[in-house]
């Protein structure tokens, strides 16, 4: 469900562009510290991800860079190790945070 209203978010018009980023923003979290079963329906859409760092649209430098996140986002699906080595990082701060729970 969630991801369904992500994939609307990257279908808006360029001129929506700071939603389109925010749905990256998601996206990326989904990808580096959601299930791991997320990671097939992202990969189906790479296409769509891999477009967007071809949009235009005026923004701050350095800030809202859709592009950027795109690109983040194609590099960590292309290369799976990257993804675990990330999806690992993110686990070991959860743990030191909240402890580390035996369910």
């Amino acid at each position: 469900m969630i991801l369904a209203h992500i994939w609307d978010r990257l279908k808006l018009k360029k001129e929506e562009w700071k939603k389109i980023y925010k749905g990256l923003c998601l996206l990326l979290l989904i990808l580096k510290a959601g299930d791991p079963a997320c990671y097939s329906s992202i990969k189906g859409r790479w296409y769509a991800i891999h477009a967007l760092q071809n949009i235009h649209y005026k923004s701050t430098p350095g800030k809202w860079n859709v592009k950027e996140k795109a690109k983040e986002i194609c590099d960590l699906i292309d290369n799976e190790r990257m993804l675990q080595e990330e999806r690992e990082s993110i686990r070991v701060v959860r743990d030191k945070l909240f402890g580390r729970c035996n369910v």
